[in-house]
């Protein structure tokens, strides 16, 4: 009589638990497993390979981001490699100097992304009215290829 009183008790965990947890387990079925099996599945297509290396546009793309890649990250960490070495110097005016390299470490992405967009609006930006104030035409800073990548 224990033993089948114990084995109700033990299923009922057991379902008590399956419940609680399948939601969850449908979540991840749902967006982790079925997009990697849909990846997999995409990635043994050897025409949408032709079409990706045929794209001018993906092409464009693989240039920028090697060249990111190439210039841009090294640049970063020779200055990176440059300040730590200035910082390590026990002058006072150091910490100082330390404190301001932080704060945009300390200030979160989005806020400091929002910012420059602002800052870089060709009609009411702070740059482009201070071109303005001395003379100079306003410039589509986030329109132009040239300026918004450089």
């Amino acid at each position: 009589m224990r033993t089948l009183v114990r084995g109700r008790l033990l299923r009922s965990r057991t379902l008590h638990g399956f419940l609680f947890t399948a939601p969850l387990l449908f979540l991840f079925a749902a967006f982790v497993i079925y997009p990697m099996g849909m990846g997999v599945w995409f990635a043994l297509d050897a025409d949408a390979y032709r079409a990706l290396f045929s794209d001018p546009i993906f092409r464009q793309t693989a240039i920028n981001t090697l060249w990111y890649v190439g210039v841009a990250v090294n640049v970063k960490l020779v200055l990176a490699l440059l300040l730590s070495g200035i910082l390590d110097y026990p002058f006072r005016w150091i910490r100082v100097l330390a404190a301001l390299f932080l704060i945009p470490w300390a200030i979160p992405a989005l806020p400091g992304i929002l910012s420059f967009r602002w800052m870089l609006n060709s009609q009411w930006g702070i740059f482009n009215y201070l071109l303005t104030v001395f003379g100079l035409p306003s410039v589509p800073w986030l329109a132009q290829y040239w300026t918004a990548l450089g």
